[in-house]
């Protein structure tokens, strides 16, 4: 037991490295390593694996991936099909070894300790790009020190220099006014986004829980980091990520006060009335909010992905495909729609099952609070994928895993089959 502590303490300890990495340009990497050899050494010395569904279903998307990128027309997306699988295998492998892991809750323990290190690393590089900003002006941004060992033609694409010549920032206007978005160690401030909502109702639920099994100090650097969470959520200004905390948060009303359903839907009802007979205005003002171009250029790329999609409607096309006249590729700027583009109607057929199976574990979940707090996160991020790709920043696809290791862990502990309550610690 104490060998197996050991090994997937290397979990929390990649977590609390996680500045680290990112001055070194490893962050959108590491985490696949490390994953790795804590299975292997996990799997040398107690010679079992045990591979859960979900784990199997990703086994199987992997596999679709490498058919459908013998149809990757351009040398250069063979890098990003690449990086896109390398996240995907990592998700499959935490599967298998929360799977394989014995002791279920130190894992969870484990878990939830490294997601809140990763919303604190996180937390901690915005602070200290605000108050460079604030102070001096300038934007906190430096060359990686791995950078100098990747091709040129890598570090040159809109990618590369996301990577290995990071920033924690950058500067933006949102109706009218100017301002630093954040991105902090992710690639975008939209990424960036879409992990603060995957994480916030979970280090939400560890403060509030008891039955959580963390220590007091943990507890309070998640209530601590959740009040940060949501303030720098905003200095993001992710508005897909905003509604669906939003919405993810009506969810966790109506679970976890079911008699207080009805009152709940009457709260969104009148809200969704509002706003469409009363703040029309208001409501472009906010989707225009950066201008017209965001707007109308998702839109060209949604409609010009789906009229390519339809030439190979089965294997897709392997990964994103560039087009003259358009800013961003193809199959970019959201989750379903890059998935089908890239992997057509089989690999789309094979997510859903996953997201289908993770939804499932949220709904086996016994503690009625705990499920409403972790439903909340998994529906975020849901409907975040609807804009934004989940595996287009790996640090925020770790996140991901993250959360949808701990639902696995939630549905089948002992915590959850004797029925204690998550926000009381009560039976």
């Amino acid at each position: 037991m104490a060998l197996r502590v050991r090994v997937s303490s290397l979990l929390v300890l990649a977590a609390a490295l996680s500045p680290l990495w990112w001055a070194a340009g490893l962050l959108q990497f590491v985490w696949l390593p490390v994953v790795g050899v804590a299975l292997v050494v996990h799997a040398s010395r107690t010679g079992t694996l045990r591979v859960p569904v979900e784990a199997r279903i990703l086994l199987l998307f992997l596999l679709v991936q490498l058919f459908s990128s013998v149809a990757i027309t351009e040398p250069y997306r063979y890098v990003t099909f690449l990086r896109s699988f390398w996240g995907y295998l990592t998700l499959a492998l935490v599967f298998v070894y929360a799977g394989s892991f014995i002791d279920k809750g130190r894992l969870l323990d484990v878990a939830l300790k490294s997601i809140v290190l990763v919303v604190w690393s996180s937390l901690l590089v915005s602070f200290a790009a605000a108050v460079l900003w604030i102070f001096q002006g300038s934007v906190l941004q430096f060359d990686a020190a791995l950078s100098s060992l990747v091709p040129a033609w890598i570090r040159a694409t809109a990618l590369g220099q996301a990577v290995f010549h990071p920033s924690a920032g950058r500067l933006d206007w949102f109706m009218g006014f100017g301002y630093l978005r954040h991105t902090s160690m992710n690639l975008f401030a939209t990424t960036y986004s879409m992990a603060l909502v995957a994480a916030l109702p979970v280090i939400l639920w560890i403060y509030r829980s008891p039955a959580s099994g963390l220590g007091k100090t943990w507890r309070r650097m998640a209530g601590a980091g959740f009040i940060a969470g949501l303030a720098v959520l905003a200095l993001t200004t992710g508005r897909m990520s905003i509604l669906g905390l939003a919405t993810g948060a009506a969810w966790y009303g109506l679970v976890r006060w079911p008699k207080l359903r009805y009152a709940v839907l009457l709260v969104l009802v009148a809200a969704i009335l509002g706003a469409a007979l009363l703040g029309p205005g208001y409501v472009d003002e906010l989707l225009y909010a950066r201008g017209q171009g965001s707007v109308t250029t998702r839109l060209q790329i949604y409609t010009q992905t789906w009229s390519r999609f339809v030439e190979r409607p089965l294997v897709g096309w392997g990964s994103e495909l560039d087009v003259p006249g358009l800013g961003y590729p193809l199959g970019s700027h959201s989750q379903y729609m890059s998935i089908l583009f890239r992997f057509g109607v089989s690999g789309a057929i094979v997510w859903l099952a996953f997201m289908v199976s993770v939804w499932t574990r949220v709904r086996r979940i016994a503690s009625r609070s705990t499920r409403a707090y972790l439903g909340w996160a998994v529906l975020a991020v849901y409907i975040n994928g609807l804009t934004d790709v989940w595996d287009l920043d790996l640090f925020t696809f770790y996140t991901l895993a993250l959360l949808f290791i701990i639902v696995y862990l939630c549905s089948g502990s002992m915590l959850a089959k004797e029925g204690v309550d998550a926000s009381t610690g009560a039976v």
